[in-house]
């Protein structure tokens, strides 16, 4: 995928660390609203969690992950 971005002259650069925990925040809210919609059908904050869980378990990070959920 790098090589094919690098051929079609896409530019990417890296965020400051502020500017990046902005933008996670931002991911995160749209975690909560999301969850906060299904959890009037279903335990979606519990799924979410156990998402996390799993990720963390495999080295991954989920940036949109509330960390007040832990």
């Amino acid at each position: 995928m790098m090589k094919e971005l690098a051929d079609k002259k896409v530019e990417l650069f890296d965020l400051s660390a502020k500017e990046a925990e902005r933008w996670y925040e931002r991911f995160r809210d749209v975690t909560r609203k999301w969850v906060s919609d299904l959890e009037r059908r279903a335990e979606g904050r519990e799924v979410v969690r156990m998402y996390n869980e799993e990720c963390e378990k495999r080295g991954v990070k989920v940036v949109a992950f509330p960390p007040e959920w832990k």
